[in-house]
């Protein structure tokens, strides 16, 4: 894991809090949305600054939001931890974070200046921090007046705190160790933060991609839960070869044994404290087990 760490405010106009969206969307953001081309991988920090000042000549801060930009899209790494404050109830709190992804440009976020972003998976089931959480250093320097703790600033000094004030349990979606499930999130995350880029822009960065003999692999840990045999075999004895969703035959004949292939599907996962009983099973087919894990779901519980 990355050592480094990032405060980042959820205000990217520089005065709405929009951390909710931060929250329910798995990203921080940062403004300067009206130019959209600042993640080009040629520009320097001072093209940055002159694109800035010539957008928005009345910045009197350009060449800091060159800086915060900088650290946002370069500096700031996958993997790296970040610090996202929330007002609530008068009170701040802090949610703490890991870097999933690189910058992107979302245009369709344009209205609430959300357009450049970073994908984040938010740490400790989103439980913030609270002030009695962090030490009196820390804690101090996030409370200094705003323009000297600005949009985004690397508190990376800190970062062997933080780490302290993550649940192991939330932090496995990088590890190398990590279960499968996890790592497939990851994946899903940043496969959508690649969707939200411009077919240009991803040409552009497939392009730049180094090109390499063999796909780079990591060891990945799969825990998978001991089902009982009996459940699964009455399950596709009931359904016959016929899903039990769309009601359409099993779609070939399994290979190894002969029989209608048809998917055994827990309606209350397994994994949501579902029970492997054949109550709570259905057979379907590969189709409609997808739909059942990546779609709208319809199956009751």
């Amino acid at each position: 894991m990355s050592k480094a760490a990032f405060f980042c405010k959820a205000k990217p106009d520089g005065d709405t809090d929009v951390s909710d969206i931060g929250l329910v969307d798995g990203c921080i953001f940062y403004g300067l949305c009206s130019i959209p081309d600042l993640l080009d991988s040629g520009l320097t920090k001072a093209d940055i600054k002159a694109k800035v000042e010539f957008t928005y000549p009345h910045f009197p801060t350009a060449d800091l939001d060159a800086n915060m930009f900088w650290k946002f899209s370069r500096a700031m790494q996958i993997g790296d931890l970040v610090l996202m404050p929330q007002k609530q109830k008068n009170v701040t709190v802090y949610f703490i974070g890991r870097v999933l992804d690189e910058a992107f440009y979302a245009p369709e976020h344009m209205e609430n200046y959300t357009a450049y972003r970073r994908a984040v998976h938010w740490l400790n089931n989103k439980i913030p921090l609270a002030k009695a959480d962090l030490s009196t250093s820390l804690f101090n320097d996030l409370t200094r007046h705003p323009y000297v703790m600005p949009t985004l600033s690397d508190i990376s000094e800190y970062s062997e705190e933080l780490a302290k004030l993550v649940d192991p349990s939330t932090d496995t979606t990088l590890d190398a160790e990590s279960p499968f499930n996890e790592f497939q999130d990851s994946f899903e995350a940043r496969l959508a933060a690649s969707m939200r880029r411009s077919s240009k822009e991803r040409k552009k960065r497939i392009a730049a991609a180094p090109v390499i003999s063999e796909v780079p692999q990591r060891r990945v840990v799969r825990y998978e839960y001991v089902r009982n045999t009996d459940v699964v075999a009455e399950a596709l004895h009931r359904a016959n070869g016929i899903c039990e969703k769309c009601g359409d035959p099993a779609p070939f004949i399994k290979r190894l044994n002969g029989m209608p292939y048809l998917e055994v599907h827990h309606i209350v996962q397994l994994a949501h404290k579902g029970k492997d009983v054949l109550e709570n099973t259905i057979a379907i087919c590969p189709n409609c087990h997808r739909e059942e894990h990546y779609g709208p779901k319809s199956i009751p519980a």
